[in-house]
């Protein structure tokens, strides 16, 4: 995968968006390729920064996506629960 093929933020704003339903509604091929970008991006394809000043950064946004990457968890079980 590309690591910068999106923005770690932006991807994860518009996921969160769809979620909440206060952003764009993505259409679900799109969702599972951002999420499975995501997840990648925020577990194999994430290098820490060497700089204490970015990496207390980095890690923020890693946190902020990780809590995003949950909202998705959540609302796709809540979907299926629903759906039966």
């Amino acid at each position: 995968m590309n690591r910068y093929e999106h923005s770690v933020v932006d991807v994860a704003t518009a996921l969160h968006g769809d979620v909440r339903g206060s952003g764009d509604s993505l259409p679900d091929d799109r969702k599972a390729a951002l999420v499975q970008w995501l997840r990648w991006r925020v577990g194999e394809g994430w290098e820490p920064s060497p700089r204490s000043a970015y990496a207390v950064y980095d890690e923020a946004v890693r946190s902020m996506v990780m809590a995003v990457l949950y909202l998705v968890d959540v609302r796709e079980s809540a979907n299926r629960i629903n759906s039966k």
